[in-house]
């Protein structure tokens, strides 16, 4: 078996001393942190199917078949929640911190199976007087992509999630 080690530093939280704008108004209503959601759309070969994960059981069963599926993480507000998935998915743990230790440096980075992306989605607020941010994280591996919203904001992926189904 392949043991893979990451480059010392490479994989380390770069967490920023500011945040590129201000909370959302989700996020400030709720002191920064939003509840966690978890919904999936699993891409069956007679068409896409959206799913609310309520119990890591039901996470097992998604994960068992062989369709392809998008996890999507809302809001940071249960850490142990999003560490569980995390794990059943066999993310290592190494890119827990990236996830949940808000605000990061947007950024690339790939570890073993999985690549990690870092960004921020950027808004208007209050009449377009004001700037809003919340981090998005994406992990792909395989047969799996994991979206995380700092927000929770259930209209992030709407478009896309609507497209899908």
């Amino acid at each position: 078996m392949t043991q893979f080690r990451p480059t010392p530093g490479s994989l380390t939280s770069r967490r920023l001393e500011e945040r590129p704008g201000c909370y959302p108004s989700a996020l400030a209503v709720t002191g920064g942190v939003a509840n966690t959601q978890v919904p999936a759309v699993v891409l069956h070969a007679h068409g896409a199917q959206l799913k609310s994960i309520e119990s890591m059981s039901s996470l097992d069963a998604l994960l068992e078949t062989e369709c392809p599926i998008w996890i999507r993480i809302n809001g940071l507000g249960q850490s142990q929640r999003i560490a569980e998935v995390l794990e059943r998915c066999r993310i290592p743990s190494i890119f827990h911190e990236l996830i949940v230790d808000t605000p990061q440096a947007p950024r690339i980075d790939s570890f073993a199976d999985v690549v990690a992306l870092v960004v921020h989605r950027l808004q208007f607020e209050n009449n377009a007087l004001q700037l809003a941010s919340d981090q998005v994280s994406i992990l792909l591996t395989h047969r799996l992509l994991i979206s995380i919203e700092e927000a929770g904001n259930p209209q992030g992926f709407e478009p896309l999630t609507r497209w899908l189904l």
